[in-house]
């Protein structure tokens, strides 16, 4: 079980989501800093910004693997959810960087 916390003051907000078994990892500190800041400037709430920014880096680890990408501890995949439906129209994908699995329709 991975838990994500943020302390306001005296209260503490806990976000548990299962282990992702992936070494690539690379990154995820200053991912979830960065989601974290957006997602305040946005939203304004950080239980809201906490569960959000949790969701992405669970999702971001889970795909991580789809990218095979260096050699070592790859990043996660920041653009699971953009890629979902396939990139953009026009758009090349990165040379070396496998197609993103589609989910059947």
């Amino acid at each position: 079980m991975a838990v994500a916390g943020w302390s306001a003051g005296r209260q503490t907000i806990e976000v548990a989501a299962d282990r992702v078994d992936t070494a690539n990892t690379h990154g995820t500190g200053r991912s979830v800093s960065s989601a974290m800041a957006t997602s305040q400037a946005r939203l304004g709430s950080w239980s809201a910004s906490l569960s959000m920014t949790k969701s992405w880096v669970q999702e971001s680890l889970e795909h991580a693997d789809e990218l095979e990408v260096g050699t070592g501890r790859g990043p996660i995949h920041h653009f699971h959810r953009l890629w979902a439906s396939g990139p953009p129209q026009g758009c090349c994908l990165i040379p070396g960087v496998r197609e993103p699995s589609r989910p059947a329709r």
